[in-house]
C-alpha cells in the first residue's frame, strides 16, 4: 500500500462514484430490518439483551461482565422509541448498517489501490464498484452476522468499529500527504486529513472497547501489516503534523478505557474476576472444583465447527487466501497489500481465540470481529473469480463455487435467523407424527427430542405472565409484597423486562365541593426480582453489585416469592435453607419455559441467603410510580 495515489482520470472517477451501489445496498437492508423488527420479528428478548436492556436503566460508567457501550446504545434508543423489543434492537441493525458500509468502502479503496498499482493489467478483475458491493453484501447476509443484526448484543456494534477501524488505517495510509521539506507549503488540507484518519482510528478502538474489551486485539494486527510492508510503505509519519494525529488517535484510544478501568476500580477490579472465570482460572469469578479441570479436548475442534457453521463456506475461502497472503505466495500480485491488510486485522483474535480453546470452552460468538475483514476479503477473491471466469481469463474455480455456495448458504440461512419459531413450531408438528418418529428411531436408534428449537427466543413473554400471577396469589395470601428470585442472570433479567406494573387501590379523594371520591387504581412499580445465581453454585453477575437486587435486603426477610430454579436436588437444597417453606407450583413448570431442566417453586417466609432465623417483614423502599 503506497503513501502516494497518482491516479489517472478513470481511477479518480471511481474513487469518487464507486461506493454508492454499497452505500444504497446497504440502507435497503437496514430498512428490510426495521420493517421486520418493528412488525415482523416474534422473538421475545433473549437473556442477554434483557440483561442489557436492564443495565440501561441504570446508567453506569461500566458493568461487571462488560464496558457500558451496550447499556448507553439502549438508552439512547429508549430516550425515542420507547421500551419496545424492537427499540432494544434497533441499535443493532443501525451498528451492523455501519459495519457493513464500512467493510465495503474498505474492500473498495484497497481494489483502487490495486487497481492504481497494477496499471493496465486488470481487464480480469472485478471493479473496484463490484468488490466494494460484494463486501458489503456478503458482510449483510453471513449468517452470523445476520443474526447480530437483528439481535442486540455486544456483538453487532464491536465488529462495526473493527470494521470501521481497518477501513480508517486504510485510509492513514493512502490518502495523499506532503513529505518532509514539503510541510510548510502543503500542511493544510491533505496533512489534517490524513490525520483526522489517524484520529478515527483511535475512536473506533474506544468504542469498540467500549463494547468488548478484545477490540484492543486489532492493535497487533495493524502493527503486524506495518511491520510486514515497512519496506514497500517509505515512511509512516512523514510530517509534523501527521504524527501529531497519530498521538492524538492513541489519546484518543486510551480515553475509551478511561470509564472501565474507573468503575473497576473503585468496585474491586470484578471484570478482572469475570474474565478469569471464562479461562477457568482459581482467581476468577466461577467455582474451581477441587478435583481438578473439566478440561476437553474437542473444545477447539468445535469452535472451528461452529465458526463454519456461522460462517458458510465463505469462511473457507477467507482463511486459505489469508493463509497464502500470509506466507507471501502471492507477493507480485498488485492486490497483495490490500489483502495482507484484511489478512493481519483478522488473525490476532483467530490466534488467541483458537489459544482460549485449548485451555477453556469458548462460546461460538467470540472470534466474530475476525469476519469483519475475512468475509470482505472472501468476498474480494470471488467477485474477482467469477469476472475472469465471465471474460474467459484464467480463474480460480474452487474460488468461484465457495463464492457462489456461500451466497445459498446466507440466503438458506436466513430463514432460521430470521424464523426459527416458525420452524421450530414447523419441527414440533413433524415430530408429533407417528411415521416421522418411528422413522427417525429407526435411523437414530433413539427417539426424537421435544425440546423446544426456538426456547432461547421465546417463552420469556409467558413465563413472566406465569410469574405475575403467582406472585399475585401469593400477595392476596400473606397480605405482604412477595418478591421474585431468580437461580440464573439471565432468566432474572428476561423476568425484570417483562413483568409489568401492577395496580393496586389508590386512597379515596375528596373533590373541592367536599365530596366523596371513590378510590379508584394506581399503577406501582414491577415485582422486584433479585438475582441468587452465587448462592446456588454459579459465579456473580450484576444483581449482585446493585444494592436493590441483593439478597441481604432487610426488607425481603419473611416475604414469600416465586422461586425460578434449575430441577438440581442441590438447588433445591439451597431454597430450603433460604425460606420457612418451600413447595412446587402447580404443574411443576412455567408456562413458555422451554428449557427441559428449569422448574419454580413458591417460597414462604424469607431467612435471607445465609439462612438466619426468620424475622418480621421490614417496610420496603419506597417505590416510584411506574411510567
Amino acid at each position: 500500500m503506497s503513501d502516494e495515489e497518482t491516479t489517472s482520470p478513470d481511477a479518480e472517477r471511481e474513487v469518487r462514484v464507486s461506493l454508492w451501489p454499497a452505500a444504497l445496498l446497504v440502507l435497503a437492508i437496514l430498512a428490510a430490518r426495521v420493517v421486520y423488527l418493528v412488525w415482523l420479528c416474534g422473538y421475545d428478548l433473549i437473556e442477554d439483551e434483557a440483561q442489557y436492556w436492564l443495565w440501561s436503566k441504570h446508567l453506569d460508567w461500566s458493568y461487571y461482565s462488560k464496558g457500558p457501550g451496550v447499556a448507553w446504545a439502549i438508552w439512547l434508543s429508549g430516550q425515542f422509541f420507547g421500551e419496545a423489543e424492537w427499540a432494544v434492537r434497533l441499535p443493532s441493525a443501525v451498528f451492523s448498517a455501519i459495519g457493513a458500509l464500512a467493510a465495503g468502502a474498505l474492500a473498495r479503496n484497497l481494489a483502487v489501490d490495486a487497481w492504481v498499482r497494477a496499471g493496465e493489467a486488470v481487464r480480469g478483475w472485478a471493479s473496484p464498484a463490484r468488490v466494494g458491493l460484494a463486501a458489503a453484501l456478503a458482510y449483510s447476509i453471513v449468517p452470523v452476522l445476520q443474526g447480530a443484526g437483528i439481535i442486540m448484543t455486544i456483538d453487532a456494534p464491536y465488529v462495526a468499529c473493527w470494521a470501521v477501524g481497518c477501513w480508517a488505517f486504510a485510509k492513514a495510509l493512502t490518502h495523499a500527504g506532503p513529505r518532509e521539506g514539503e510541510e510548510d507549503a502543503q500542511w493544510g488540507v491533505d496533512a489534517g486529513w490524513r490525520g483526522v484518519w489517524w484520529a478515527a482510528v483511535g475512536l473506533a478502538v474506544a468504542v469498540g472497547f467500549l463494547f468488548k474489551y478484545t477490540m484492543l486485539l486489532l492493535v497487533p494486527g495493524l502493527v503486524l501489516f506495518l511491520i510486514l510492508t515497512r519496506r514497500e510503505r517509505g515512511p509512516l509519519l512523514p510530517t509534523r503534523a501527521t504524527r501529531a494525529w497519530l498521538a492524538a488517535g492513541v489519546a484518543i484510544a486510551l480515553a475509551g478505557l478511561a470509564p472501565v478501568v474507573y468503575w473497576n476500580q473503585i468496585n474491586g477490579w470484578p471484570t478482572l474476576a469475570h474474565l478469569l472465570g471464562h479461562l477457568g482460572l482459581r482467581a476468577g469469578d466461577v467455582p474451581v472444583s477441587a478435583g481438578g479441570s473439566s478440561w476437553s479436548p474437542v473444545w477447539l475442534p468445535e469452535l472451528i465447527a461452529q465458526q463454519v457453521a456461522m460462517v458458510g463456506p465463505w469462511i473457507v475461502l477467507g482463511c486459505a487466501l489469508a493463509w497464502r497472503t500470509m506466507r507471501g505466495t502471492d507477493r507480485g500480485d498488485p492486490r497483495h497489500a490490500g489483502r495482507l491488510l484484511l489478512s493481519c486485522a483478522a488473525t490476532p483474535i483467530l490466534v488467541f481465540y483458537a489459544i482460549v480453546a485449548l485451555i477453556a470452552e469458548p462460546e461460538g460468538n467470540w472470534p466474530m470481529a475476525a469476519y469483519a475483514t475475512l468475509v470482505p476479503l472472501a468476498a474480494w477473491a470471488g467477485v474477482d473469480a467469477v469476472a475472469a471466469r465471465r471474460r474467459a481469463e484464467d480463474h480460480k474455480r474452487a474460488r468461484v463455487v465457495l463464492w457462489r455456495i456461500g451466497i445459498w448458504y446466507a440466503v438458506v440461512a436466513a430463514v432460521p435467523v430470521h424464523g426459527l419459531d416458525v420452524v421450530a413450531d414447523g419441527a414440533s408438528a413433524l415430530n408429533r407424527q407417528t411415521w416421522f418418529r418411528r422413522a427417525f428411531e429407526s435411523v437414530t436408534g433413539r427417539a426424537p427430542t421435544d425440546r423446544d428449537l426456538a426456547g432461547r427466543v421465546r417463552g420469556a413473554r409467558e413465563m413472566a405472565r406465569h410469574v405475575q400471577e403467582l406472585v399475585r396469589g401469593l400477595e392476596m395470601d400473606r397480605g405482604v409484597e412477595a418478591f421474585v428470585v431468580a437461580q440464573h442472570y439471565g432468566r432474572a433479567s428476561q423476568l425484570s423486562y417483562y413483568l409489568k406494573p401492577r395496580e393496586a387501590p389508590a386512597p379515596p379523594r375528596v373533590s373541592p365541593e367536599g365530596e366523596r371520591i371513590a378510590p379508584g387504581v394506581s399503577r406501582i412499580d414491577r415485582p422486584r426480582v433479585v438475582c441468587a445465581m452465587v448462592q446456588t453454585g454459579g459465579r456473580r453477575s450484576q444483581f449482585d453489585l446493585w444494592a436493590h437486587t441483593r439478597l441481604d435486603q432487610p426488607w425481603l426477610l419473611g416475604r414469600p416469592a416465586v422461586i425460578v430454579t434449575s430441577m438440581r436436588p442441590e438447588a433445591l437444597a439451597v431454597w430450603e435453607r433460604m425460606f420457612e417453606r418451600v413447595e412446587p407450583i402447580p404443574g411443576g413448570k412455567l408456562r413458555g419455559e422451554g428449557k427441559a431442566d428449569r422448574s419454580a417453586y413458591l417460597g414462604y417466609g424469607y431467612r435471607g441467603p445465609s439462612a438466619r432465623a426468620p424475622e418480621a417483614p421490614a417496610t420496603p423502599p419506597p417505590r416510584t410510580e411506574a411510567p
